[in-house]
């Protein structure tokens, strides 16, 4: 068979990203056993419906991607007649030359050629994949998330060289390389370290998906030990923390905003009301009056009303939308109970009072309330810089002197893993072990 001309790059190009839609369109079919009337997924015949569908998707996409490769490709494509009886054929290598590439099956020859050329789309260079990265993944993270690693996008990635190399070509030296530099030039900590390499893993994850390259060399990386910076032990938790002495003064401090007309009632009362329990500002913010059960004076934490962030299709970007309920609290934790005070249903009593309207009990600003409760240091002369977390802190390592049990001040912070409530605690507990040994 003679061999046909070269086709050129930028056509390529525009047969990858047709073949690529309509790839992509054959995935998105969903609920197969609507083409087979009357049948459920559940009975014997739905299931061998699926079962038909799914071997006729995969088959589907299978041929789009071998017509494909026989549109582009110009060289012949051959078995040898004797020894192992490979599938072979010819590319061009990067210098222009031709080289023999082989398979032990022709579905596997034809693969190869598909990622070689899929690779010569837009989506190559690692610029040109990340917006179809963003794209994807805003199917599956939350809008938070998903602008969280745009912006590590934007400042690790994007200007360095690498974002302009083919994802084809980088190999596991070209990442250990980058991110050895990253560590050093940033300073980073392990955990910065692990956050921003949540990035290279969706673009490689991505191109695993669409077969524009054959595996992950991200993966390769995990366990490799760059001179991360050194934190000390207590790095987990950067909010100071108060004494429980300080807590009762701010309870006093409280009650004296409270005694002033002119100023909103709404922030002293959070801020008494949070003083036992340690929420989160977006747990609090979050609570409902329907989580209240008066009678049984319990109160349920199951949601946070938080900043989120929403992709938009149009233009590619991820739009601020303001703060919305989100029906998950951070770190995937479970809705978790805790006993309602006597104290506090006094203060849920006074916001009542109040009139606010809506089924939110405390109706802030959260800017606002952190300001109060670093207001309420300075006025107070406790030397420390408090944050909202800070009331978090300080509950916990409360919790814990009292009963010296840290699964107690794991449930209430709702922590998944006493581990991370450690954290929290883990320098009071040989402080005061010290402090009775010297």
């Amino acid at each position: 068979m003679a061999k046909r001309k070269d086709i050129p790059p930028d056509t390529i190009k525009k047969h990858a990203e047709k073949m690529a839609r309509q790839i992509e369109a054959i995935e998105e079919i969903d609920n197969p056993t609507g083409y087979f009337s009357g049948l459920h997924p559940a009975d014997e015949n739905g299931r061998i419906a699926v079962g038909f569908w799914l071997a006729s998707k995969q088959a589907m996409i299978k041929k789009n991607k071998e017509l494909f490769v026989l549109n582009v490709h110009t060289h012949k494509i051959w078995q040898q007649a004797t020894g192992k009886k490979l599938w072979m054929t010819y590319v061009r290598n990067e210098d222009d030359a031709l080289v023999r590439i082989n398979s032990t099956t022709y579905d596997g020859i034809i693969n190869k050629l598909y990622v070689l050329y899929s690779a010569g789309t837009s989506a190559c260079t690692l610029k040109e994949l990340w917006p179809k990265v963003v794209a994807w993944k805003s199917t599956l993270i939350k809008g938070k998330s998903l602008k969280i690693y745009d912006g590590f996008w934007k400042k690790y990635y994007y200007p360095n060289p690498i974002s302009d190399k083919r994802i084809s070509q980088l190999r596991f030296k070209d990442w250990n390389m980058f991110f050895d530099n990253l560590v050093e030039e940033h300073q980073l900590t392990e955990k910065q370290y692990s956050n921003i390499r949540t990035v290279a893993n969706y673009i490689a994850s991505y191109c695993l998906k669409h077969d524009i390259i054959d595996r992950n060399p991200i993966r390769d990386l995990e366990g490799i030990r760059y001179n991360f910076k050194k934190t000390a032990a207590y790095n987990a938790v950067k909010a100071p923390h108060f004494s429980e002495n300080d807590m009762e003064r701010i309870k006093e401090w409280a009650d004296k905003e409270l005694c002033d007309p002119k100023k909103k009632a709404i922030y002293p009362l959070a801020m008494k009301f949070n003083i036992p329990y340690g929420l989160r500002v977006g747990e609090l913010g979050g609570l409902y009056w329907s989580d209240i059960d008066f009678k049984e004076k319990v109160i349920t934490v199951q949601r946070q009303y938080v900043v989120d962030y929403k992709y938009d299709q149009k233009d590619g970007s991820i739009k601020y939308i303001g703060k919305v309920d989100m029906d998950e609290i951070k770190g995937h934790e479970e809705p978790r109970q805790l006993p309602l005070t006597d104290e506090n249903i006094e203060i849920l009593n006074t916001v009542k009072a109040l009139n606010i309207p809506g089924q939110r009990i405390f109706q802030m600003n959260y800017n606002t309330y952190e300001r109060k409760i670093k207001k309420s240091a300075k006025e107070l002369n406790i030397p420390i810089d408090p944050r909202t977390h800070s009331f978090r802190v300080t509950a916990a390592r409360n919790a814990y002197s009292k009963t010296g049990d840290v699964k107690v001040a794991q449930s209430l912070l709702g922590h998944t893993t006493p581990g991370m409530t450690f954290k929290y605690i883990k320098d009071f507990d040989n402080m005061e072990t010290l402090r009775k040994i010297l």
